[in-house]
């Protein structure tokens, strides 16, 4: 059986110098380790979290003294559950062991668990292409207590013959690399000391956790303090951490902080900002990240499992395992279960069209029922009156008095602060939404007050025509009008003259734009804002409404002038 070490008793195994000389030997000799499991990247991790983990350690010596086995493990000092040294910072997940000894020892390590923790789990993210899994599908009690999932890993060959060298050449990426160079400095660049990654690593953090958010409903390094600690620890070891950046004029455009191994580099933290989301920085920076690291004489870019979008620039793939071990028969057996069922609905949800993402939206919005929302909406149902005004302005005629300070444009860190305060609202939704209007070129103004966001609004140049689905209608704006929309103040905050400060700034902005015209809509019965929006200056142009009397629907369309009127019945 494998000697085990907990606590104390591993952190001074850990960093005893005879240890890790022994650990670097067998990190050498294994065929499938990769950088996760090298002594620096673990007593880094040890040592960053040693205040949420304490270290678990099995190994073996072998007769002549060399180190045949490692396993790295972690407890949580809070729940007691074992991780695979790293946590989810490892993308990759195995033991080490010289060669012949790769099935023998693992079980052997994981009988010495089984005894000392009993109904446990240990799961492994994901296994090296070429890590030995023959023992968990032919040896006793393993076959039985393990749970293997395949992934597709996309890969980009930097040696094959249409690689990221040939991909710059291409037209439809040499046009965007050319208009982003007349606007600006644009640069793609490897940062090469701590120092350099400091003075960026807030801006990396802030979109990797804006793009996390919106798309799986997590922000990595708020929801982990230690994070940001970690990586500026693992770059502070040479040879271990690979960072590179697109920036355009010192703004980064899209990152990536990933693990180096021998002869290649792992997407690990990869943010993309929404600064000329048209030009897809993103796309960009990987085909430059891809052509650096064969300029430096790299086999490969890894792109990680998982995100359909990787599929778009992999030009090979392989094949990684994910393993969960149990030591209990029952919690296999009702693994299994799970994991047909959820096999289940992920071809069902294929087979609608949707993602697991969506899924879990369209989840959110039949949680926390609300009695009084829905005796509402069944009485509008049937008797209801509805109205949307939309006001215009010139944009050359600034607001008086100047606006005050305070609010931020397009600031992604004030966006991340945002709760859901009302019925309704979900902060992935929300996080979502933001992505994709700054996707789309719109500019967001936020006000942050003791780190809550407390109020929000958008400018939308060119937005052209918005739908108002409350009356089921749809307004075109003239050529060259900056839109007004989406302002929401938290509760506890109205009343203070947000709404009016914001629109200022807005103003002040489009005044300085392109823009010849400003347009505002707001509901008919929300008399405070049809007066801040009309004592700055914008004029009444056009109302949109709906009427609802017993199931038959009226919507009208209406100008000033009565003559301009346009009336359908449905």
């Amino acid at each position: 059986m494998a000697e085990l070490k907990e606590a104390q008793a591993a952190a001074e195994l850990f960093r005893g110098p005879d240890f890790r000389r022994l650990v670097r030997e067998l990190h050498e000799s294994c065929p499938w380790a990769t950088a996760y499991q090298s002594w620096a990247f673990v007593s880094t991790w040890y040592n960053c979290y040693e205040d949420s983990f304490e270290p678990v350690i099995l190994f073996e010596i072998a007769d002549d003294g060399r180190l045949a086995g490692l396993l790295t493990l972690a407890r949580s000092r809070t729940d007691s559950r074992l991780v695979v040294a790293g946590d989810h910072q490892a993308e990759y997940q195995c033991w080490l062991s010289l060669p012949e000894q790769g099935d023998r020892f693992i079980c052997a390590a994981l009988e010495t668990l089984r005894e000392a923790y009993g109904n446990r789990t240990l799961a492994f993210k994901f296994l090296p292409p070429n890590a030995p899994v023959a023992w968990s599908r032919d040896l006793a009690p393993w076959r039985q207590l393990v749970r293997l999932r395949s992934h597709r890993r996309p890969l980009i060959e930097l040696k094959q013959a249409e690689g990221p060298h040939q991909w710059l050449t291409k037209k439809r990426y040499k046009s965007r690399i050319n208009r982003l160079r007349k606007n600006g400095d644009f640069e793609f660049r490897i940062l090469e000391s701590a120092e350099a990654l400091e003075g960026l690593i807030d801006e990396i953090a802030d979109q990797y956790d804006f793009r996390q958010g919106a798309a799986n409903g997590v922000s990595p390094f708020r929801e982990d303090p230690k994070k940001r600690a970690f990586h500026m620890a693992l770059m502070r070891n040479p040879d271990l951490l690979h960072a590179s950046v697109l920036t355009f004029d010192g703004t980064v455009l899209a990152a990536n902080l990933g693990v180096k191994e021998a002869n290649g580099v792992s997407m690990g933290v990869f943010s993309s900002g929404h600064l000329f989301a048209n030009q897809s920085p993103g796309r960009l920076f990987i085909i430059f990240l891809g052509a650096a690291l064969a300029r430096h004489g790299m086999d490969y870019l890894d792109l990680t499992p998982g995100g359909a979008w990787k599929e778009q620039l992999a030009n090979a793939h392989d094949e990684v395992l994910e393993a969960r071990v149990f030591f209990s028969g029952l919690k296999a057996w009702r693994a299994g279960a799970a994991d047909s069922v959820a096999g289940l609905a992920r071809r069902s949800l294929a087979a609608l069209g949707l993602s697991t993402q969506d899924a879990r939206r369209l989840a959110g919005r039949f949680r926390k029922p609300d009695p009084v929302r829905a005796i509402r909406s069944a009485r509008a149902a049937l008797w209801e009156n509805r109205e949307y005004r939309i006001y215009m302005r010139d944009a050359a005629a600034a607001p008086r008095p100047e606006p005050e300070g305070g609010f931020a444009r397009d600031r992604v860190s004030d966006l991340l602060a945002f709760e859901a305060s009302e019925p309704g609202q979900a902060r992935e939704a929300f996080l979502t939404e933001c992505h994709r209007r700054l996707a789309e070129g719109q500019h967001v103004y936020t006000r942050l007050e003791r780190g809550r966001l407390v109020h929000y609004g958008w400018l939308a140049e060119g937005l052209g025509q918005e739908h108002f689905p409350e009356v089921e209608q749809s307004f075109t704006y003239p050529e060259k009008t900056a839109v007004l929309h989406g302002h929401y103040t938290l509760p506890e905050a109205r009343g203070r003259g947000l709404y009016r400060q914001c629109i200022q700034a807005m103003l002040k902005d489009a005044a300085e734009s392109p823009a010849a015209h400003v347009g505002i809509a707001v509901r008919a019965d929300n008399a405070a804002a049809r007066n801040v929006i009309e004592t700055l200056g914008f004029r009444y142009d056009t109302s949109l409404g709906l009427a609802r009397r017993l199931g038959a629907v009226r919507r009208w369309a209406e100008r000033p002038d009565p003559r301009a009127s346009n009336e359908t019945t449905v």
